[in-house]
């Protein structure tokens, strides 16, 4: 984060704000980013909303087992790198060159093993990661339309549970702190803050966004 970030969120916490960060993330990788203090998150793209300091969940969502497994098959079948977002780690099916791109690129050393061996429950999403112009393909397969599914990197498909963005949880926390989507203010850059900027009752896109986040 920039000085400049830091300097308005301290800002806007000293006018009465509360301040969320949502972010595709997995919690504990958000809280190793230094970001100060950390109050309510949307982690894992809105599959999760908690506050940080207590543990206190208002909204989870999380795919069935049996859909996560089929979609690892699916990944060694074509080749393509299969991650898993578990509500206790991250999780690699198998190190490929894409997985250890997205490693490196999130900051993070992912537990690799089947995912099988996980609890059945507590999946949040699936990413396969591969080159983009498959990713582009699989995205437009019917497979994937029982998913909620969105091309966040040019190399990545994630999967969430149906009807699951990061606008449902941020309206779970805002409805946690007796507010309406009229009283947020929402700022995104990507194809995975689409929702929530429409949800929001003022929301901003950077200039550097993608054009859905913009449109």
């Amino acid at each position: 984060m920039s000085a400049e970030n830091a300097r308005a969120l301290v800002r806007l916490r000293e006018a009465g704000y509360e301040i969320v960060y949502a972010s595709g993330r997995h919690h504990l990788n958000i809280a190793r980013l230094g970001l100060g203090e950390l109050g309510w998150l949307v982690s894992s793209q809105g599959t999760v909303a908690r506050h940080f300091p207590s543990g206190e969940v208002v909204f989870e969502s999380t795919l069935d087992q049996a859909d996560v497994l089929e979609l690892e098959a699916m990944a060694r079948d074509r080749g393509l790198g299969a991650i898993a977002y578990h509500r206790d780690a991250v999780h690699v099916e198998r190190v490929t060159a894409w997985t250890e791109l997205y490693a490196k690129s999130a900051g993070w050393s992912p537990l690799v093993g089947p995912f099988r061996d996980l609890p059945a429950i507590g999946f949040q999403k699936v990413l396969l990661t591969t080159e983009p112009e498959r990713v582009m393909a699989m995205h437009r397969e019917p497979c994937f339309a029982r998913y909620h599914a969105v091309i966040t990197e040019p190399s990545l498909l994630e999967l969430l549970p149906p009807g699951t963005n990061k606008a449902t949880a941020a309206e779970a926390v805002a409805r946690r702190l007796g507010l309406t989507a009229e009283d947020a203010v929402a700022f995104g850059d990507g194809n995975n803050d689409v929702e929530m900027l429409a949800w929001a009752g003022n929301s901003y896109a950077m200039p550097h966004g993608r054009e859905a986040a913009r449109r």
